[in-house]
């Protein structure tokens, strides 16, 4: 830390750029352990080629050899368009803030299946590969270290001289000796002696030597300044602006001021960030400020993320300002979607912090927390919150009776996942749901896949032996109340049910009829998941007819029809689908990776 890393990168990539116009550069600088926001980020870099940006933003991030396969079609179809003369320079800074096994394996795909003029520039703190993979990355490794980047004394006596420090040999001797070469240090001393003739204590410690030197000789307005823009782990002109309204004085000279100052703040597109050292120095003095100015300050910030609809961060700013009223609002303008596996503990833990008070002021938001409490496997959790919502709904007097029932609608909803696969279970839910409803529901996205990525609704819901004639008449008496209140949420289920039921009996006409009826039905609501499962038995009734040639066009279609519609959570389930006829055909060398 504080050896010059970035500041070096940026140098050359510039001079780079200038010299040689076949250089093209794609830069990311990861600013948390989420993989989130490291997805947020890559996305980002492609917001200048939108149709890759949206497919990326589907995609989300690769976690097996399918998605990664994926993402490397996509990186690849997006190089294509620049000349394969060019070298391509992926530049990732401060990766030392994942986990190491999720960039090593990341790279070590990237490195195997990009373009060969593609290269990685990676920047952190620790080791980035252990000697095992330094071995099998041979000379393609290229390695920089704080050893190659400290300055030793000749060069140090020749960067006062260039920084115009009037110090004598002597004393440029004594401060190669007690900084060890370390640039921030060095950096820090000539701030200081530039005001005092003197070097720093080589007691204090680098935090205390930033206060010191780049704080303590600020007035009042740009230190202030300084410490509340630490609250952002990196923020643009017009998020300055806003977080410092209120406090007078014109917040773009500030920055200004602070961006030619202060060798610690670096900007790239419009996006200002502290170097960690300078974080951690004015985030101690934010810490010592008075609780209601942080908590305002944190909220503010959440605000200017939810005019963004940059929910995540939105959340985490609430959070940190134990503003949960608007934390809640998030959460029912979000609906969640912006909460995933890795966020999971912070989501329980705000809704364990929140208030009882609060908690029944937000009656929708406690509908929303039930399905995603299911999802992370905290049923207890669901339980608490519906309790909650009955609390909140007979003491509410601003809702309608209408709005009130709705509301219900939606806990039965979410409650009815708790009896998954027992269908009649599952339909007295949505039964009670439908008396309740005068909408589709908010506890189902009827964009999202019905069969959880099953390749056959018969496997969901066959659940015992001798059941499955009671089963199929199950499923068509009560799909149609889950249809009603999802919007047509797993069309064509029930037919394909009994399609795939008369398939496994030996009656390949009347599955093959059945088949055509659900295939229908699920395409008018573009239910991509009961379709793959229709493709799948269209593909078994081919092989019953020896059409090989039908099925290979029909795995084809599948994988096109998850491609072209950015189903990419459906390419495992066609993946399944390979891999069956792989086995049943003894074509092993057919098997997907």
């Amino acid at each position: 830390m504080g050896y010059g890393k970035t500041t070096a990168v940026k140098w050359w990539s510039s001079r780079r750029t200038k010299s040689n116009e076949s250089s093209q550069f794609f830069k990311l600088t990861v600013i948390s352990y989420s993989v989130a926001d490291l997805w947020s980020g890559i996305c980002r870099i492609f917001r200048g080629h939108p149709d890759v940006h949206k497919q990326l933003k589907a995609l989300g991030f690769p976690t097996n050899n399918q998605s990664l396969y994926l993402f490397a079609d996509i990186m690849n179809s997006v190089l294509a368009e620049y000349d394969d003369k060019e070298f391509i320079y992926f530049i990732i800074d401060d990766i030392h803030l994942l986990p190491s096994y999720l960039i090593t394996s990341f790279i070590f795909f990237f490195e195997k299946n990009m373009a060969g003029n593609v290269r990685f520039v990676l920047m952190s703190r620790n080791q980035i590969f252990n000697e095992k993979e330094k071995m099998e990355l041979g000379n393609r490794l290229y390695e920089i270290s704080y050893l190659d980047l400290r300055l030793d004394a000749d060069e140090l006596h020749e960067y006062a001289e260039q920084c115009g420090i009037r110090a004598s040999a002597d004393e440029i001797d004594e401060l190669a000796d007690m900084s060890e070469g370390w640039l921030s240090v060095i950096y820090l001393n000539f701030k200081a002696y530039e005001k005092n003739k003197k070097w720093l204590s080589v007691s204090s410690d680098i935090i205390s030597l930033i206060k010191e030197v780049l704080l303590d000789p600020l007035d009042e307005e740009r230190r202030e300044f300084l410490i509340l823009m630490s609250i952002s782990d990196e923020f643009t002109k017009e998020q300055a602006a806003y977080l410092w309204e209120g406090h007078g004085g014109d917040s773009e000279k500030l920055l200004n001021y602070h961006t030619k100052n202060n060798a610690f703040i670096t900007k790239t597109d419009n996006h200002y960030r502290y170097h960690h050292m300078l974080r951690e120095c004015t985030q101690h003095l934010f810490s010592k400020k008075p609780e209601e100015y942080r908590r305002q300050s944190y909220t503010r910030l959440g605000d200017w993320y939810m005019m963004r609809e940059d929910y995540l961060h939105a959340y985490f700013a609430y959070a940190k300002a134990e503003n949960y009223g608007k934390l809640l609002s998030c959460f029912e303008k979000d609906g969640a979607f912006n909460i995933n596996i890795e966020n999971r503990r912070e989501f329980f833990s705000w809704f364990e912090n929140c208030p009882e008070e609060i908690l029944l002021q937000h009656p929708s938001a406690l509908t929303i927390g039930m399905l995603t409490m299911f999802m992370f496997n905290n049923i207890e959790g669901l339980y608490r919150l519906k309790e909650l919502l009955l609390k909140s709904l007979g003491t509410d007097v601003s809702l309608s009776e209408e709005e009130k029932n709705n509301l219900l609608g939606d806990a039965e909803i979410s409650e009815s996942m708790t009896a998954f696969n027992n269908i009649s279970a599952m339909s007295e839910y949505h039964r009670r749901a439908c008396a309740l409803l005068t909408r589709p529901t908010y506890s189902v996205n009827p964009n999202d896949t019905w069969t959880f990525e099953s390749p056959s609704v018969l496997m969901l819901y066959h659940r015992q032996v001798g059941a499955a004639d009671s089963e199929n008449k199950e499923m068509k008496d009560c799909m149609p109340y889950y249809y009603r209140v999802s919007d047509g949420h797993g069309s064509g289920a029930e037919h394909c049910f009994e399609a795939e039921l008369y398939y496994e009996r030996g009656d390949f006409i009347r599955a093959e009829i059945l088949n055509r009826t659900a295939i229908s039905a699920a395409r008018k609501k573009r239910q991509f998941s009961i379709i793959l499962a229709c493709e799948f038995l269209n593909a078994r009734l081919a092989m019953i007819r020896g059409g090989y040639d039908e099925i290979e066009k029909t795995e084809k279609n599948m994988r096109e029809t998850v491609l072209k519609e950015k189903q990419y959570s459906l390419m495992n389930t066609v993946d399944i689908c390979r891999m069956f006829f792989a086995a049943v055909l003894n074509r092993p060398q057919s098997a997907p990776e």
